[in-house]
C-alpha cells in the first residue's frame, strides 16, 4: 500500500493542483466522464457560481481528444433524450452547450431547467446573462456530428 500511495505521490510532481474553479470544473468533468450526470450537475452548480464558465480551448486542453469528448457529449444528449425531465441532465447539457459556444441550445436549456425547478438560480441567471448578450467573446465550437477531422478544434460537427 506504501508502494503505491509513493508512486501516486511520484506522479503527481511537478504538475499544478486544481484550485477553486478549475477543481470544480475537473471534478464535474470527471463525473460527465463517469456518467454520473446528477453529481456531476451539483458539481457545475458550484464551477459556475465560481466564476467564468471553461470555452472550448478549455474544455480541449482538459481532455487532449476529441473523439472521446464527443462520446461523452453524445451520451449526455442522449440520456437526456430519454430523459427530459431530469433536471440535472438537462442543466449538465446546458452547461457543456455553453462551453461548447452553442449559446442559443445553453439558453433553451436553461430556460427548461428553470421551468422543471424555479428555484434554480445558477440556471436563471445564465439563461438571463444568455439573453443579454449580444456579442460572444469566446471561441465557439462547430457542432457535433460523427466526420472524422484533424483539427483538434473541429469537433466535426459542421
Amino acid at each position: 500500500m506504501t508502494i503505491n500511495k509513493r508512486k501516486n505521490w511520484r506522479s503527481l510532481r511537478g504538475h499544478r493542483v486544481a484550485s477553486g474553479r478549475k477543481a470544480f470544473e475537473l471534478l464535474a468533468l470527471s463525473q460527465f466522464a463517469l456518467k454520473d450526470f446528477a453529481n456531476a450537475s451539483n458539481t457545475a452548480h458550484d464551477a459556475i457560481r465560481l466564476g467564468v464558465v471553461a470555452d472550448w480551448p478549455t474544455l480541449y486542453d482538459y481532455y487532449q481528444n476529441r473523439e472521446r469528448y464527443v462520446q461523452q457529449f453524445n451520451a449526455l444528449r442522449d440520456y437526456v433524450d430519454s430523459n427530459p425531465g431530469s433536471e440535472n441532465g438537462v442543466f449538465l447539457l446546458a452547461y457543456h452547450n455553453l462551453m461548447l459556444g452553442h449559446y442559443d441550445d445553453a439558453q433553451k436549456r436553461f430556460a427548461k431547467v428553470h421551468e422543471l425547478n424555479p428555484n434554480d438560480q445558477i440556471a436563471q441567471e445564465q439563461f438571463n446573462q444568455l439573453q443579454q448578450q449580444h456579442e460572444v467573446s469566446r471561441i465557439p465550437c462547430p457542432r457535433l456530428r460523427s466526420r472524422k477531422t484533424n483539427n483538434k478544434f473541429d469537433l466535426g460537427l459542421n
